[in-house]
C-alpha cells in the first residue's frame, strides 16, 4: 500500500465516529481520576502559593487594571483565570453572597500555608480549571500519536498520560504547572514534525508553542528552542536558513501578545523573572536543598523510576526499540526530557514539580516502546484474538504501578489534610483556654492561638517564660531533609523536641511532593526558671505597661509606666525568688521613684528606688495545690514622671528603667 493510500486510511479513520468516541472516554476517564480531592483542605488554605495566586486575579477584577504587577510567573493563567472569577462572582451575586467585587478577599493567612479563605468555591474552580488543561493533554496525545505513529500508540499515549500520579497530582493546585505540561510538550512535538516536514509553517508552529509554554513559566523559554534547533540540524537543513530563525521570533511575539507587561512594566517584570533565578538557581529553598549536580541527577531519575516505574524505563528504551526510519525523531523526543533532566540537576532548589514539563512527551516515549514491545513479544501467538489479549495483559501488567502510585495520590488528597486532623486532635483534647503556638504550615488553632515561621526561632525557654502550654511541629522537617546544611535550626528543634510529646499526628500533607507525615504536639513545661526584658521577643509575657526595648551602654532596659504587669506560669506550693533589676532614671528635682509589687491582688513589697541601678531581691509562695499549674500576674505600680515636664521631649508617663527581671523556682515551699 502506498504511502499516500496509508495516510488517507489513517486520516479516515480518526474522522470516524468510534475514534471521536474513544478519544472523548479517554478524556472523561482523565478527569475523573482528576477529580477526587479538588475542594482538598477549604475552606482552609495550605498552599503557599495559591492564596497569592488568586489574590492576583481578584486584584485585576477589582481594579480593571490588567497590569498584574506580579511577574515571577508569565500572565497566560492569570488572564484565562478571569473569566472563572468573574462567572464566581455572578453566582455568588445571584445568590445574594456578594454585592460588589470589593467584596472578594482571597484569604486570611495566619501564617506560610496556615489560612482560612471566604471563597472556597473560587479555588475549587481555579484548581478545576487547571485540571481540564490536563485532561486536554489526554485528548491532544491521543490524537498527535494516532496521527503521527498509529491508533494503538496514540490510545497507549493517551492512557499513560491519564494514568500519570505526576500530572494529576499538580491538576490539585492552582499552579501554572499543568498548563505548561500541555503547551511544552506540543511544542516539543511539533519540533519532531520538522524532521518530515520542510515547510515554514511548522517552524512557525513550533515557534508559537514555544512562545506558549514561555507565557505560563519562564523556564520554558531556556529551553523550549533546543529540539527545534536539534530537529533543524538532524534534517541536515542549513544554518543560515530563514525558517529556523522565525521560531524564536513567532514565540516572542505569542509571548508578549500574552504577557504584554513584560515590556509595559519592565522593570516589574526584571524583579520577577530576576527573584525565580534566584530562587532556584542561587539562593536555594530550605527543605528543597540540592546537594549538587550528580546527585540531584540521581534524585530526579529516582522520581521518574518512583511514579513511573517500568514506563519510564521503557521511554528511555524507546529509541532501541523503533525502526531505524523513526529513530531520530525518537532520539528528538527524548531529548527533551533528558534536557529537563540535566537542567534541574544544576538548581540549587529541586522539587518533583520541575518534572512535569517532560510528562507528555514520556507518555508518547512510553506509548510508542510499549507499542513495539508489544508485537514482539506477542509475534510468536498466530490466534489474532489470543494476540490481542496477551497485549492487553502485558499492558495491564506495567500500567499496575502508576496506578497504584496514582491511587496513592487521589487517596491523599480525598482524605483530611494532616493540618486539619491536627486541628481536630487539639479541639478534642486540649483545653479550650490553653495557649497554642504552630509554626507555618499547621494547623489552624482557636482564639488562643499563635503562629510563627518556625518553632525553632526561639528557644525553649522563651516558650516557658511567654507562657505557652503547647507547641505544634510540622515544619521540622524542612531542616531535616538536609541536616548538614541547617546544624543550628535542627539542634534548635532538637532542644524543643526535648519537651514532652503529648500527640503525633500522621497523614497526607497534600501541599508537598516528598512529604513527612507527622505532626508533633508537645507541651511546654513549666519554666523553672524566667530570664526577661533580655530582647525585643519578650513581649508575649509583657502584658501591659511595658515601653519599646532601649539600651544604654550597651545594656537592653525598658521604661515601664505606672502600671507594669507579666504574666507568668508558676507550680502551686512551690517557692519562687524574684529578682528585679532597675535604677531610678528620673532628674535630682522628681519625686524619687516608689513601686508596690503585687501577685494577683496580694501586696508582696514595696519600696523605693535609688538613681543608681539596684536589685529589688524577694521571695513568695506560689498560690494553689501542690504542682497544680497556675497562672499569675506580677505587677509593679510606680507613681510616674513626665520627661516633658523637666524641660525633654519625651511626653510618655514613665516609672522606673528595668533592666532585668529573673524569676527561679526553689522548689517546694517549706511549711
Amino acid at each position: 500500500m502506498s504511502a499516500r493510500a496509508s495516510g488517507g486510511k489513517l486520516a479516515l479513520a480518526l474522522r470516524s465516529p468510534r475514534a471521536e468516541w474513544v478519544m472523548l472516554g479517554l478524556m472523561a476517564l482523565a478527569l475523573v481520576l482528576r477529580l477526587p480531592g479538588v475542594r482538598w483542605g477549604l475552606p482552609h488554605i495550605y498552599h503557599p502559593d495559591e492564596p497569592t495566586h488568586v489574590g492576583i486575579v481578584l486584584n485585576i477584577l477589582k481594579s480593571g487594571d490588567l497590569n498584574p504587577h506580579w511577574f515571577k510567573y508569565p500572565s497566560f493563567r492569570i488572564y484565562i483565570s478571569l473569566p472563572v472569577a468573574i462567572v464566581y462572582f455572578l453566582l455568588g451575586v445571584s445568590r445574594g453572597q456578594f454585592a460588589s467585587v470589593q467584596e472578594l478577599q482571597a484569604a486570611s493567612m495566619l501564617t506560610c500555608g496556615t489560612g482560612t479563605t471566604t471563597i472556597p468555591g473560587l479555588y475549587a474552580g481555579l484548581r478545576l480549571l487547571m485540571t481540564l488543561f490536563g485532561v486536554l493533554g489526554v485528548g491532544f496525545v491521543y490524537w498527535w500519536g494516532s496521527r503521527h505513529w498509529d491508533r494503538r500508540v496514540g490510545l497507549l499515549a493517551a492512557l499513560v498520560l491519564a494514568l500519570s500520579p505526576l500530572d494529576v497530582m499538580v491538576g490539585h493546585w492552582y499552579r501554572p504547572d499543568t498548563i505548561l505540561t500541555l503547551f511544552s510538550g506540543a511544542a516539543v512535538l511539533a519540533a519532531a514534525l520538522l524532521l518530515r516536514r520542510d515547510d515554514y509553517k511548522h517552524y512557525l508552529l513550533a515557534g508559537a508553542l514555544s512562545g506558549l509554554a514561555a507565557s505560563v513559566k519562564y523556564n520554558a523559554a531556556v529551553l523550549q528552542f533546543v529540539p527545534i534547533v536539534l530537529a533543524h540540524f538532524l534534517a541536515r537543513r542549513r544554518l543560515l536558513d530563514w525558517r529556523l530563525w522565525i521560531t524564536p521570533l513567532a514565540a516572542g511575539i505569542v509571548f508578549l501578545l500574552i504577557t504584554p507587561y513584560a515590556l509595559l512594566d519592565l522593570p516589574a517584570f526584571l524583579d520577577g523573572f530576576a527573584f525565580e533565578i534566584n530562587h532556584y538557581y542561587v539562593r536555594g529553598h530550605a527543605g528543597s536543598d540540592a546537594a549538587g549536580f550528580g546527585s540531584n541527577l540521581i534524585w530526579y531519575l529516582g522520581k521518574l523510576l518512583r511514579y513511573g516505574g517500568p514506563l519510564s524505563v521503557l521511554a528511555l528504551c524507546a529509541p532501541f526499540l523503533v525502526s531505524i526510519s523513526r529513530r531520530k525523531e525518537t532520539w528528538l523526543l527524548l531529548s527533551w526530557p533528558l534536557m529537563v533532566l540535566l537542567l534541574n540537576a544544576t538548581a540549587r532548589a529541586r522539587t518533583v514539580l520541575a518534572l512535569v514539563p517532560a510528562t507528555v512527551v514520556l507518555a508518547v516515549l512510553s506509548a510508542v516502546a510499549l507499542d513495539r514491545l508489544l508485537l514482539k513479544l506477542t509475534l510468536p501467538i498466530r490466534n489474532m484474538a489470543r494476540r490481542r489479549w496477551a497485549m492487553v495483559a502485558i499492558t495491564a501488567l506495567l500500567l499496575i504501578w502508576p496506578t497504584w502510585r496514582l491511587a496513592q495520590v487521589d487517596a491523599a488528597f480525598a482524605q483530611p489534610d494532616l493540618r486539619t486532623v491536627t486541628q481536630i486532635w487539639i479541639e478534642e483534647n486540649l483545653p479550650a483556654d490553653a495557649r497554642v503556638m504552630a509554626e507555618s504550615y499547621g494547623p489552624v488553632l482557636g482564639e488562643g492561638g499563635r503562629y510563627c515561621a518556625t518553632l525553632a526561632d526561639r528557644s525553649p525557654e522563651w516558650y516557658q517564660a511567654a507562657g505557652y502550654d503547647y507547641l505544634v511541629a510540622g515544619h521540622y522537617w524542612t531542616f531535616y531533609v538536609a541536616p548538614e546544611l541547617h546544624a543550628e535550626r535542627v539542634a534548635a528543634y532538637e532542644r524543643l523536641f526535648a519537651f514532652p510529646e503529648v500527640a503525633r499526628l500522621e497523614g497526607p500533607l497534600q501541599y508537598l511532593y516528598d512529604p513527612m507525615h507527622e505532626m508533633r504536639v508537645l507541651q511546654v513545661p513549666v519554666p523553672s526558671q524566667y530570664s526577661l526584658l533580655t530582647d525585643d521577643g519578650d513581649a508575649p509575657w509583657l502584658v501591659e505597661g511595658f515601653h519599646g526595648l532601649e539600651s544604654a551602654d550597651g545594656r537592653p532596659f525598658r521604661w515601664i509606666g505606672e502600671r507594669a504587669t507579666v504574666q507568668v506560669r508558676l507550680m502551686g506550693g512551690h517557692q519562687y525568688r524574684l529578682r528585679l533589676q532597675a535604677v531610678d532614671g528620673r532628674p535630682e528635682e522628681a519625686d524619687v521613684a516608689h513601686s508596690v509589687l503585687y501577685l494577683g491582688d496580694q501586696l508582696l513589697a514595696e519600696r523605693d528606688w535609688s538613681r543608681q541601678s539596684e536589685v529589688w531581691e524577694l521571695t513568695f509562695d506560689a498560690p494553689g495545690a501542690l504542682d497544680e499549674v497556675v497562672t499569675q500576674s506580677l505587677t509593679l505600680v510606680t507613681n510616674p514622671w513626665q520627661p516633658s515636664a523637666y524641660g525633654g521631649a519625651d511626653e510618655r508617663l514613665l516609672g522606673v528603667r528595668v533592666q532585668a527581671i529573673e524569676l527561679l523556682d526553689e522548689g517546694v515551699a517549706t511549711p
